[in-house]
Order: structure tokens, then C-alpha cells, then sequence
């Protein structure tokens, strides 16, 4: 998220969340549109995040799966 999300933002953020964390999955919460990446199916997913320096990459898997299903790398501003 940034200014052209909020006007009020000074900086910018990433967000990710993930789901089912409890007992339901927040598909019906969704907006799709303004999300890089969403999976709504039935099966478990997860995600993990490695930081090096500025730089951040999120790799999604569904369970059971050894290769990621998503990925994204990031890059913020001077280390």
C-alpha cells in the first residue's frame, strides 16, 4: 500500500495475509483485484518470506507441494 492507495500514507508497506487462521478461510472478505496473488481453493497453503538486506521474497506452497505456487520478490528503499 502507498499514497496512490491512501492518500494519508507517508511511506509504503507490504501486507500478506494468509488464511485459514482459525476456522474459516475469509474468501468471502476477498478483493481479488487488488491482491497480486489469491488462491481460494480448499487445499492448506502457506507462505514463507526470506529478508536479505532491503529485499524480501515470498514464496506461497500448497500443502504437500515442493514447489511454490507464487512468488514475488520485493525491494525497499537503502539497506
Amino acid at each position: 500500500m502507498d499514497d496512490t492507495r491512501l492518500a494519508g500514507l507517508t511511506g509504503n508497506f507490504e501486507e500478506f495475509f494468509t488464511s485459514p487462521s482459525g476456522s474459516t478461510t475469509y474468501n468471502s472478505d476477498l478483493y481479488p483485484a487488488r491482491m497480486d496473488y489469491t488462491y481460494m481453493g480448499t487445499e492448506t497453503v502457506f507462505a514463507t518470506i526470506t529478508v536479505t538486506g532491503n529485499s524480501f521474497m515470498v514464496n506461497f506452497y500448497r500443502t504437500g507441494t515442493t514447489a511454490p505456487v507464487w512468488t514475488k520478490t520485493f525491494t525497499k528503499g537503502a539497506p
